[in-house]
């Protein structure tokens, strides 16, 4: 069956199945279990696997654990939570966890952004062991800043978009390049340990804020460092709501620009020879024209990110097809 069928089959048996109460004949799908110890990679056992964690989706890990057979644990997902790493003091992030409840504490205080940076003065501004990085960004201050946010930010949703858009300069203070963004993902990512539903919200809410660009979701999504979700269907959902994003961004930009040369053409068209009113009509003109370029150039920027977005995951994926992702 094509993947993509096989994706929306599942979602839909998962809706299915969380409306009638987990009702099915759960006996004639034990041979997933035999599968699953001999072969983890077998279709079947897959499949229901997927299910399963679309069904975390829709419901408590606990509601899950109770309605679906004993006999199916070993394919259930892990229980989902949050890994904040400065939680425990250990020898190896004692600085950092240090920083991080300085940090914390600047935040309930509510302090300034030069007060927030300067608690992570006691950290490198290159990388955490001292190796060398193919750009400069303070990877260090960027992991305790994305925690701590994230950590403020986890108790819901709506929470994590305050947070983000409350501490949307903090962030990219830390966050100088394409690299540092990467990073970031992978913070994020380990973060969210097993809580892959919150990753692709996340996804989206980097996007939404202009947080972070596509191009570097995009390869972050065909890095090694994801090697071992390649074969997820979470990982593809994340890449389909970028690119999604892309498309749909430069619709809303073509449509403000059609908008604004309208616009302008109804400006130029009006007027009754009064000086006055020709000079007042004069500035609406300039307005309009510089409002029409200013969406012109967005459009263009726009365009451009899409086309290189488009080039990584074909470029990527050709690569990776001949390459560690497929090799297992």
């Amino acid at each position: 069956m094509n993947t993509v069928l096989v994706d929306r089959f599942g979602s839909w048996f998962a809706y299915f199945l969380s409306n009638f109460q987990y009702h099915w004949t759960w006996s004639e799908w034990e041979e997933c279990i035999k599968l699953n110890k001999t072969d983890p990679n077998h279709p079947r056992p897959k499949f229901l696997k997927e299910v399963f964690l679309k069904l975390l989706w829709l419901t408590f890990y606990e509601k899950l654990r109770d309605v679906i057979p004993d006999e199916f644990e070993t394919l259930l997902p892990v229980k989902p939570g949050y890994n904040h790493k400065f939680a425990e003091v250990t020898p190896d992030n004692q600085l950092q966890a240090k920083c991080a409840k300085a940090l914390v504490e600047s935040i309930k205080n509510k302090e300034g952004l030069e007060m927030m940076l300067g608690s992570l003065d006691p950290l490198p501004d290159g990388a955490m062991d001292g190796r060398e990085l193919d750009t400069v960004y303070p990877e260090a201050k960027l992991e305790v800043v994305i925690q701590t946010i994230l950590r403020v930010g986890c108790k819901s949703i709506s929470h994590i978009s305050v947070a983000l858009n409350r501490f949307r300069d903090l962030i990219m203070s830390v966050m100088p390049n394409q690299d540092a963004k990467v990073c970031c993902l992978k913070i994020t990512f380990s973060f969210f340990k097993n809580n892959h539903q919150l990753m692709c919200i996340m996804i989206e809410k980097f996007l939404n804020f202009q947080l972070i660009e596509p191009t570097c979701i995009v390869s972050w999504i065909f890095s090694p460092y994801m090697l071992p979700h390649f074969d997820r269907l979470y990982l593809w959902q994340m890449l389909d709501t970028t690119i999604s994003y892309c498309i749909k961004h430069c619709d809303r930009l073509k449509a403000e620009l059609d908008r604004s040369k309208i616009k302008l053409s109804e400006q130029e068209g009006s007027g009754d020879g009064n000086p006055d009113i020709a000079e007042q009509q004069k500035q609406q003109v300039q307005a309009a024209e510089e409002e029409v370029d200013h969406y012109v150039k967005k459009l263009e920027d726009a365009e451009r990110s899409q086309k290189e977005v488009f080039l990584i995951v074909v470029q990527r994926f050709y690569n990776d097809l001949n390459g560690p992702h497929c090799k297992k």
